[in-house]
């Protein structure tokens, strides 16, 4: 390992280790998208967490959302019917005889007649008949809607009526109109909901859980009669003033697309009613919510929603300005949306916020400003007034709460200390530390790894560029005894151009299992694609004994096991064929690490022999060694043909076709030749077939070289065979598209490679390895048999 590194390029490398070891958590909620700016940080109405914005509604939950909701307003119903009826029944009791049972028991009966509560009972009879007329909704698209029958609809509603006008009691009364509209809209009759609402609603009001169901029906049979502007101006109302029912507010918005026009303020009663309205529009993600937050300020300064749509409005333009999802680092088309705007519209958007965002917090009360100046101080740090950006953050007072106000004061003092480009002294750079061991230490939620990964590309360019300059003037001792003098550019690793390894390896193939080594794991997949050169600088940085207090910090904060470190370089050493120095490699591994990372291997390449068996490698470090003695005896004796056989043989165990591929790389898969994934980088195929991982190069070279020098018919032989093998591998890694089906992979084998089995039968048929060959190998025996 003689080589110079730039002092840059090893705390970047070491950098990117670091931030996908602290990249572990509990449950993290796969549907999100990248984002710094924490909607948290607001305050909000309770539960209101889930109109965060997100692709898919609802922010935090999963889909079975709306079965929960359900399950919270059949709580309320009996809760509502336990009080009226004075605790007289259980809410078991109760939840059993309104949505359980099919009919009602005698008892429940027999108990509500003794008590007088006759209507009540007349209404649990009405409606048990009319739930079983009505056909219930098909639970998917995939589903036939049964149609429900109106002539027998139409026979009851009267009856249902009727029973409005009859009893005195308003409790049972509001609840008859909810059954009434109920069978009206299950044979679309929406005209007659909207008719029967507005004759009885103000008469029968309870101010109950069913007076919020009925405002939300009312407000959707408008929709279904194409009056688009009232329904979205009743949806509006429902989803500010009647929390238990907003979700159905919000849903219906979105499941029906309802489309917005400003016609729908001509239905508002005051300011307030428009507030509500842009309000509304801010929560769905078919609307610019910049603007939809101007009009809300506009029309009531002190609106409930007011912090959490700013949260919206930063987080949908970041959506766009950074023009990348998580997972795949590119923008998604929305679910449930066709608005969209470019990153240059989206830096437009930015300074229209900060405006709108100012003004608001001009006139808020000193105690309530430190949520816009958080929002402000993330703003213009975006904007690049870091100036201005340091000022708002200074004014963020009242820190209370670790998963909101804190944790985005870390951010914001993290990554504008770096965009003053420090220097990498201890007093201008601890800090900076400081806030990375915060973070680390509060991973919760996918948006946490979006910081770790953005601040993993901050610093990444902040070593890049300094690393060659004066930023380490104070720090002489960086390094002192393993760096040296720098000479050129090509001493770095990376360029500041480069996408960050930190970021990519966030974004693919997130395990979002709470029980799995998400940690382990995905170290191991990020040093294995890890360029050697990099990987080289991280062993000598974390070997080093003289690092500075900075550069020690750095190292504490990975976590990562240096033996992680010395099994992939060893693995990538074994794929150059630098055996002694994969040896050594190897050798600095502890006996119970080795043995958990090793599964069973073998000492033979399986060659498709049905009985055989092989010695296994019960010490890794000796199999490597013993190939590397193969090595250096057939460069020094060049003649000996057991000496190349065996090292051929060697070289195709080692390989993606052997028993012993484990020592080359960390897996292996069928999906390994198509992209032909090797060195931490990819290759086409075209350039593969110069490795040996796939195609057997050097193998075939020794086997070449031992059958020059052979005159044992043995030996011959088994070179013949192992050659045969060769040629079936290799061509099924140069087509791997015909690994799928075996019958047609056979035949196609065949066809292409035609009698691989040739000098066997023609040179050596008669030797005591052909002969076991006829016993233990099908193909072979096939074609000797023909």
């Amino acid at each position: 390992m003689k080589h110079r590194f730039s002092r840059a390029t090893k705390l970047y490398g070491i950098l990117i280790v670091f931030f996908i070891s602290i990249a572990c958590g509990g449950y993290f909620n796969i549907i999100e998208y990248y984002s710094l700016f924490y909607p948290e940080v607001s305050n909000r109405p309770e539960n209101a967490q889930v109109y965060f914005f997100t692709e898919y509604y609802p922010y935090g939950e999963d889909y079975n959302y709306n079965y929960k909701m359900l399950d919270k307003q059949k709580e309320i119903i009996v809760d509502e019917w336990f009080h009226y009826f004075n605790k007289k029944f259980s809410k078991e009791v109760l939840k059993e005889e309104i949505y359980t049972n099919p009919v009602l028991s005698p008892e429940f009966v027999n108990s509500l007649e003794k008590s007088g509560y006759n209507d009540a009972l007349q209404y649990f009879v009405d409606t048990k008949k009319l739930d079983k007329t009505i056909k219930p909704r098909a639970i998917d698209s995939w589903h036939i809607q049964e149609k429900t029958n109106a002539v027998a609809i139409k026979s009851m509603v009267g009856s249902l009526e009727k029973k409005i006008i009859q009893s005195k009691d308003k409790f049972i009364q509001e609840r008859y109109l909810f059954q009434l509209l109920k069978a009206y809209g299950s044979i679309d009759a929406y005209d007659q909901i909207i008719a029967l609402y507005i004759k009885y609603n103000k008469k029968v009001y309870g101010n109950t859980i069913v007076s919020d169901l009925l405002a939300s029906r009312y407000a959707g049979a408008f929709y279904h009669l194409n009056e688009f502007d009232k329904s979205y101006y009743l949806f509006a109302q429902v989803f500010n003033d009647r929390p238990h029912v907003a979700h159905y507010a919000r849903g219906s918005a979105r499941s029906y697309d309802i489309p917005f026009s400003e016609k729908a303020l001509q239905y508002c009663a005051n300011d307030t009613e428009k507030a509500n309205v842009y309000s509304f529009l801010a929560l769905q993600n078919d609307h610019n919510v910049v603007h939809a937050l101007e009009k809300v300020f506009q029309y009531n300064p002190n609106h409930k929603m007011l912090e959490l749509i700013c949260t919206r409005a930063i987080n949908q333009i970041e959506h766009y300005y950074f023009e990348r999802d998580f997972y795949t680092n590119y923008k998604l088309i929305d679910d449930e949306s066709q608005f969209s705007m470019s990153k240059v519209q989206a830096k437009g958007q930015i300074s229209k916020l900060q405006k709108i965002i100012t003004q608001i917090s001009q006139t808020k009360p000193r105690e309530a400003l430190d949520f816009y100046h958080l929002a402000n101080s993330y703003l213009y740090y975006l904007t690049g007034e870091y100036t201005i950006a340091q000022n708002h953050l200074a004014q963020v007072k009242n820190i209370n709460n670790l998963k909101n106000t804190t944790k985005q004061k870390w951010v914001l003092e993290l990554v504008l200390a770096l965009a003053n480009n420090p220097k990498y002294t201890e007093k201008q750079f601890s800090r900076v530390f400081d806030n990375i061991e915060c973070l680390r230490d509060h991973v919760d939620t996918i948006r946490d790894i979006s910081v770790i990964t953005y601040v993993a590309e901050v610093m990444e360019h902040y070593f890049a560029k300094n690393g060659q300059g004066d930023q380490y003037d104070d720090a002489r001792n960086f390094l002192a005894s393993t760096i040296g003098t720098i000479t050129s550019k090509d001493a770095y690793w990376t360029s500041i151009e480069e996408e960050s390894i930190g970021k990519q390896i966030f974004a693919r193939d997130y395990n979002n299992n709470r029980n799995s080594p998400f940690h382990n794991s995905r170290i191991r997949k990020l040093l294995e694609e890890m360029d050697i050169k990099r990987l080289e600088g991280l062993i000598r940085f974390f070997e080093d004994k003289h690092l500075n207090v900075l550069d020690m910090r750095l190292k504490n904060l990975t976590h990562i096991n240096i033996e992680e470190l010395y099994m992939a370089y060893g693995r990538k050493l074994m794929l150059r064929h630098r055996f002694e120095e994969a040896s050594v490699a190897f050798g600095k591994l502890s006996r119970d690490f080795i043995y958990a990372r090793f599964t069973l291997m073998y000492t033979k390449p399986n060659i498709n022999l049905k009985t055989q068996t092989f010695n296994p490698i019960l010490n890794p470090v000796k199999y490597v060694e013993y190939i590397s003695e193969l090595d250096k005896k057939a460069k020094a004796n060049t003649k000996d043909a057991e000496t190349w056989y065996l090292l051929g043989e060697a070289m195709v165990n080692i390989s993606y076709h052997g028993q012993a591929w484990h020592f080359s790389k960390r897996y292996r898969s069928i999906y390994d030749p198509m992209s032909g994934s090797l060195y931490g980088e990819v290759v086409s195929r075209k350039d593969a077939i110069n490795y040996n991982y796939f195609f057997l190069v050097e193998a075939k070279n020794c086997l070449k070289k031992a059958n020059s020098l052979s005159n044992d018919q043995e030996l011959k032989a088994k070179i013949s065979y192992l050659n045969a093998f060769i040629q079936k591998e290799t061509y099924h890694a140069l087509y791997p598209e015909y690994n799928y089906l075996d019958t047609e992979r056979e035949i196609r084998t065949q066809r292409a490679t035609g009698n691989r089995f040739a000098d066997l039968l023609d040179y050596y048929k008669n030797t005591k390895y052909a002969k076991m060959l006829l016993k233990e190998c099908h193909d072979y025996y096939y074609l000797a048999k023909d």
